[in-house]
């Protein structure tokens, strides 16, 4: 293997892009996903070129199984380009497909495999799978980074496929935690790897890669067994990929946080967004670890589904306080302190992302519909 890093693509993860405008005269526009009976939908990933790449899971009519599902959406057109189903491996009950991205000719999603039902006995493993264009199942390559693994982040470039995630040493987190970084070429390959022991972030956390480190924000999860240094709590972190140790970590949560997320800008600093029961707290994180400045004003909503924004203006997707959990759309202005409802949204937000340009969200209506919406392109 290499010792150097190639050069990256863009940002692992969509949500760490700036936003343009969001504009607020017309409807945003909907489209059906079409999705068989039993699709969860678990992320969102924008793949360029106006294309959008859900990924999810089927659950069985006895509830006893998942299946791996993906699909890619065009909005242009307002058309489903592909939809896959991504069987698990031999030997594993189901799967799930957790991330998607593209290298600008392929596709990779990333799966997660199971091998038990009961979550005590269960050994999750990452698989990388290609697919084509038209979205024809290729080659698969297991990650093989832990004992029980989850993936966290998925980039793709024509440098190098970058997989980041988390990792237990033990069945149902009785082990040791760790972190991974992995890359692979086109032909799945595996080129470089780095493990990061001490901890790890749970999985719904935000990964990007720059410059030879790692900028991670999420649930951070002790090395209880080694008693190694933080605590269970979010928290902000860089590791140093060429020594595999971390650099700095931060942590902003306030007390009985019920709801946060993260934002890795493109301008080096780093945004949180938590709420409690009564309010709101916002930080900025700086580069060098420091926070940089916090507030509180009152809690708009119940749940924070993704973050997004430069500068001092920050965007907010999100579900109201109410029976149907609505999905709404915030504006929090850093500077001075103030938040403004943009946009009130039909149905409830299942997974949402920010790009460069507006946002896009799955929506499930009360008939259960599951349509892609989207706005601000």
């Amino acid at each position: 293997m290499s010792s150097t890093w190639p050069k990256l693509g863009a940002a692992v993860t969509a949500a760490l892009l700036t936003i343009a405008s969001f504009p607020t005269a017309a409807a945003p526009v909907q489209i059906d996903l079409r999705a068989p009976t039993g699709f969860t939908a678990v992320s969102i990933d924008p793949v360029g070129n106006d294309h959008f790449c859900i990924t999810g899971d089927l659950t069985s009519d006895d509830g006893e199984s998942r299946t791996a599902w993906a699909t890619l959406v065009d909005v242009v057109p307002k058309q489903i380009a592909w939809a896959q189903r991504l069987p698990p491996p031999d030997h594993y009950i189901g799967n799930s497909a957790v991330r998607c991205a593209t290298d600008g000719h392929s596709y990779y999603v990333l799966t997660q495999a199971y091998t038990h039902s009961e979550s005590t006995l269960n050994q999750t493993k990452v698989f990388i799978n290609q697919l084509s264009p038209k979205g024809e199942l290729g080659i698969s390559t297991l990650v093989s980074a832990g004992f029980d693994e989850w993936a966290t982040a998925l980039d793709a470039s024509p440098a190098a496929i970058s997989v980041i995630g988390g990792a237990n040493s033990a069945l149902d987190s009785q082990g040791r935690f760790s972190m991974y970084v992995q890359q692979f070429d086109a032909t799945l390959k595996l080129t470089h790897s780095v493990t990061i022991p001490h901890g790890a972030f749970a999985p719904n956390s935000e990964a990007s890669l720059r410059q030879g480190s790692l900028r991670i924000a999420g649930e951070f999860l002790p090395d209880t067994v080694a008693n190694a240094a933080g605590r269970q709590a979010f928290a902000f972190s860089d590791v140093d990929l060429r020594t595999g140790r971390y650099s700095w970590s931060t942590y902003v949560s306030p007390p009985k946080t019920r709801s946060e997320k993260s934002l890795l800008a493109s301008d080096g600093r780093d945004l949180y967004v938590g709420l409690t029961p009564n309010d709101m707290t916002v930080a900025v994180v700086n580069a060098k670890g420091e926070v940089a400045q916090t507030f509180s004003t009152a809690n708009p909503l119940c749940e924070i589904k993704a973050i997004g924004g430069s500068g001092d203006t920050l965007y907010l997707l999100g579900a109201a306080c109410n029976q149907e959990a609505t999905g709404q759309l915030f504006l929090i202005d850093v500077k001075h302190r103030t938040t403004k409802l943009v946009r009130e949204l039909p149905g409830y937000i299942v997974v949402a992302r920010f790009t460069d340009s507006g946002w896009a969200a799955v929506m499930k209506q009360k008939d259960g519909m599951l349509s892609l919406m989207h706005d601000g392109f």
